[in-house]
């Protein structure tokens, strides 16, 4: 039986959004414009040659890319300098890829079961560990001249519960390894040789990452559920105390002078706390400690000033010379270059300190996951977790993407992501402003909107914030797994002609089985050109309730759909902020 609405709705706006794996990869186009016309893929401010996603955004990636495993969470310079070494938790590559320096190619992909964010080299550079997520493992790799090989795999403990092996880093003189237990909330010391569990240390929720601070004494621990960074004692192997910063704090950067730099995902900011002594509540400012708790600086990764959450910031890198700072901001395809030599603030360096200073923005593929810079200082290194662009989904370019879907005549959305690293030369001032004003131009948001918006003459929805309106009331209806062809690509006017942006060849519940939805449409609003940012029902849901999924969203509904793991998480890293 179908329910059937009777009659008008009265002063309605009716909305619906359909949460499902979207069958097109493109934006905006005309009726029964060509999917593959260059028309749709262009929009005010992007060059023919630009790609347009599928959520509005524009992807004009700067410098040479060559191919890597998709969402590389960390990017390490190898100590002879050969090589840089990207360790992903993608959907279709789970591993670790190896870039030669000298000339941009992709020379190594060393495929593993699971591995997440931690990847560090031994001090004799010979060897490198990576973090197996939810496997409990570390894996081994003999490294030379460039190539590596994988040795072995060890579980540190082997009785353990709750473990999700992230964030990693190796002590440069005894040669211990450090590493975040992510579903136990714990850092584990490992012995160099046997790498079997030493110590474990309580710290907050969901620790992410490790970095040793600039003393030497005291290791920095992002707790990605908690806001803070938890300060370890090395020597007494003890929590001395937890420092508040911003929202799912991650990735983190170590300056030359003792300045750590710690990206925070949830509100668009890098927090800087100084290592050089440890920080104490209520001790003086001075030149090694410039801020007390509670003051400490806090760099804007944004666009704009007042931007929402959304910039995601989650990778750091830091110049060889310690002068300037590069944060990836995966939502806004872009890094964001800071100087943070103090050379440019006169004002701080009269009271000895060293102040960030935003120098601007460059563009990216789509969604920066981790950043490095080459020892020569020459080339900003940048991991592009889903690509240089989307693609449609359909037909499958892979009939069997993996064992959890086999023999669909569509790919999954996970199976069109395609990793890659971009090799940017550094941007002088000039390039660079040209640059900011192409990342700005590619993103879909501009802070004036938000109070008036250009709309037809004859749109009952008004231009600015506060102008009446004569709707009254807002129907919306979330459709899980369901895309806009599936349901309404089969519409059609009062005297049977086809309407619309959609392809009947798609449509799974037509008229006959969704004749309230096609009712609606048809005498409200079709909204055939509305496009979300989801690529699945995980992150659909937030994508539809907050306007925007979590770094943790991201990272997760990729490994569970693959069959590459489980993340554990709370809902501080799955809600936004707004």
């Amino acid at each position: 039986m179908s329910l059937r609405i009777a009659g008008p709705l009265s002063l309605l706006a009716f909305a619906s959004v359909l949460l499902a794996d979207p069958l097109s990869g493109t934006s905006v186009r005309q009726p029964g414009e060509d999917v593959d016309s260059a028309s749709v893929r262009t929009r005010p401010g992007l060059a023919p040659s630009a790609a347009l996603l599928f959520n509005g955004w524009g992807v004009t990636p700067a410098g040479v890319h060559v191919p890597a495993g998709d969402m590389a969470l960390r990017l390490v310079i190898a100590p002879d300098k050969k090589a840089v070494l990207a360790v992903s938790a993608g959907y279709n590559k789970q591993g670790v890829t190896i870039v030669t320096l000298d000339e941009p190619r992709t020379s190594q992909f060393l495929s593993l079961k699971e591995s997440f964010n931690g990847l560090a080299f031994s001090p004799e550079g010979d060897r490198f560990y990576v973090s197996g997520g939810d496997t409990g493992v570390i894996h081994v790799f003999d490294y030379k001249d460039g190539k590596a090989t994988y040795a072995r795999e060890v579980k540190p403990n082997p009785e353990g519960r709750a473990v999700f092996l992230a964030g990693l880093a190796v002590h440069p003189k005894t040669g211990a390894v450090y590493v975040c237990n992510e579903g136990g909330h714990e850092l584990w010391k490992l012995a160099p040789d046997t790498l079997l569990l030493e110590q474990s240390v309580a710290v907050g929720q969901h620790p992410h990452s490790v970095a040793l601070g600039g003393d030497g004494k005291h290791l920095y621990v992002t707790n990605w559920g908690s806001r803070s960074v938890s300060i370890v004692d090395l020597a007494k192997h003890q929590r001395v105390r937890d420092v508040t910063v911003g929202i799912r704090p991650n990735d983190m950067a170590l300056a030359p002078d003792g300045r750590l730099f710690v990206a925070c995902s949830g509100d668009n900011s890098v927090h800087v706390i100084q290592t050089g002594q440890l920080e104490k509540p209520g001790e003086a400012a001075g030149p090694t400690r410039r801020l007390w708790e509670g003051a400490r600086e806090v760099i804007a990764t944004s666009l704009y000033p007042q931007s929402p959450e959304g910039s995601t910031p989650c990778g750091l890198a830091i110049s060889p010379d310690g002068k300037t700072l590069f944060v990836a901001n995966a939502d806004n395809n872009s890094v964001m270059v800071a100087d943070i030599s103090g050379d440019l603030m006169e004002e701080a360096q009269d009271r000895g300190e060293k102040i960030a200073l935003v120098n601007g923005f460059i563009p990216t593929g789509w969604y920066p996951t981790a950043v490095a810079v080459t020892p020569d200082n020459k080339f900003l290194l940048v991991a592009n977790g889903k690509g240089l662009t989307s693609r449609a989904s359909f037909p499958a370019l892979s009939p069997k993407p993996n064992k959890l879907h086999t023999g669909l005549t569509f790919d999954h959305p996970g199976k069109t992501f395609e990793g890659s690293i971009s090799f940017v030369a550094k941007p002088d001032a000039k390039q660079m402003v040209a640059y900011t004003k192409q990342v700005r131009l590619n993103s879909p948001y501009n802070p004036a909107q938000l109070r008036a918006a250009s709309l037809p003459g004859d749109s009952v929805i008004p231009s600015k914030v506060g102008e009446p309106c004569p709707i009254k009331h807002v129907l919306y209806i979330i459709k899980e797994n369901r895309t806009y062809d599936q349901v309404l690509g089969d519409m059609k006017d009062a005297a049977g002609k086809p309407i619309g942006n959609g392809d009947p060849k798609l449509t799974m519940y037509g008229e006959k089985v969704t004749p309230n939805h096609h009712r609606l449409a048809r005498e409200y609003a079709l909204l055939d050109n509305l496009y979300c940012n989801s690529e699945v029902s995980v992150d659909g849901h937030s994508w539809t309730d907050a306007a925007m999924a979590t770094d943790f969203n991201q990272r997760s509904w990729i490994m569970s759909y693959s069959a590459h793991g489980k993340l554990f998480g709370n809902d501080e890293m799955e809600t936004p902020a707004n």
